[in-house]
């Protein structure tokens, strides 16, 4: 039985403008169609923090 979701964690760490290091943790949700391509896909952050930044 194929599985048509898939669940991807990643790690990034990077430098903000500020100078500050940084690291993140999420993972990827994405959903295939009957053709096996990518038809949906989510970012679910680990920690809802994450974005609120950018929401300002």
């Amino acid at each position: 039985m194929r599985s048509d979701k898939y669940k991807t964690k990643w790690a990034v760490c990077g430098k903000r403008v500020s100078k500050e290091e940084f690291t993140q943790t999420d993972k990827d949700v994405a959903k295939l169609n009957a053709e096996g391509k990518i038809n949906y896909l989510a970012n679910v952050p680990d920690n809802i923090l994450t974005f609120e930044t950018y929401k300002k």
